[in-house]
């Protein structure tokens, strides 16, 4: 039996404000064993980045765990003091960082920010090491003349090669468990390619657990072996990739895939989910996705939708009938 990495048990991350708590998390719990992707799915505002940060222990104020708990091989991890956290994040843990321009500190080099992960967590080794080792991850993601590219600032690198130098920092020390934030945002389709082929083919080098948050379905078919789809901050689905694109049994999940241009089908207009997400500051009662349903009933508007098991491995929120049973 596969090593749990990662267990995420009923987490709830809220956000203190002036007109009241906002749970931009509310109650998700997931697994992610060594060796596997979970893809993480939803539209902006679902609360994806909000769960990693919270792993990470990244949350700034006014944001703070308020319930459930983060499991790191089997270690509580999810109230741990930021000096405690040091212990786990960039040694054991890491996350690959959505905008690389952000991410990269624009007035230092690049190598120089990849030395500070060998300081931090490889104190014993000597600035000609560090300068080798950062030198080496530049090689390892295919960053061309890596001597000359260690030099650099970022702003003298491509969107691809920025992203490929946030990846070396990431892996610089060898994690078990990687956090990939939409990588491949704002990058073109074959330089995403590229990408993706990295991450993947550095994951079975090291073996490491991946969770891959994205809002391309495109994108989750490729890269995950199991899929979890958000909506307004809580599960709706989850099940293995199989499942999620062949099964497909909340309305949401039915939706997003419907979306999605079919190869050889001949369409005008791509059908749409109509409305927005609601407002998780002022939720409305019983299934959040009821205003948008195309098979909502009055049932949906009063009973707050429970996990039914559909398979050992697939869950969903279910309050009336399923898209497939309609």
């Amino acid at each position: 039996m596969s090593e749990t990495i990662l267990e995420v048990k009923n987490l709830r991350t809220t956000f203190r404000t002036k007109a009241g708590d906002v749970h931009a998390v509310d109650g998700i719990s997931y697994s992610i064993t060594k060796g596997r992707t979970l893809g993480i799915v939803g539209e902006s505002g679902c609360g994806k980045s909000v769960t990693s940060f919270s792993i990470m222990g990244l949350l700034e104020n006014p944001g703070e765990i308020t319930g459930g708990e983060i499991l790191f091989k089997g270690e509580k991890i999810s109230h741990l003091k930021d000096e405690q956290l040091l212990k786990y994040r960039g040694q054991h843990m890491a996350m690959i960082f959505q905008e690389p321009m952000t991410a990269l500190n624009p007035v230092i080099r690049i190598g120089e920010q990849i030395n500070e992960q060998f300081i931090k967590h490889r104190p014993h080794l000597s600035s000609k090491e560090v300068k080798e080792h950062s030198i080496e991850m530049l090689n390892l993601v295919g960053i061309p003349s890596p001597e000359e590219r260690y030099k650099s600032y970022p702003h003298q690198l491509s969107g691809g090669m920025r992203q490929r130098a946030l990846i070396a920092m990431a892996l610089s020390c060898d994690p078990e468990f990687l956090i990939a934030d939409e990588p491949t945002t704002a990058l073109d389709v074959t330089i995403q390619a590229q990408i993706l082929d990295l991450i993947q083919d550095l994951q079975n080098r090291l073996g490491m657990a991946v969770q891959f948050i994205t809002h391309d379905l495109g994108v989750i078919s490729e890269v995950a072996d199991d899929i979890l789809v958000m909506y307004a901050g809580r599960v709706c689905e989850q099940g293995s990739a199989d499942e999620i694109f062949k099964k497909p049994s909340h309305p949401y999940t039915h939706a997003l895939l419907n979306s999605i241009p079919k190869l050889g089908h001949k369409v005008h207009r791509l059908p749409t989910i109509e409305g927005t997400v609601p407002s998780i500051a002022n939720r409305p009662s019983g299934c959040q996705f009821k205003n948008r349903c195309e098979f909502a009933t009055d049932i949906c508007g009063e009973k707050q939708p429970e996990f039914t098991e559909i398979s050992s491995t697939h869950k969903w929120l279910a309050t009336t009938l399923g898209a497939r049973d309609r």
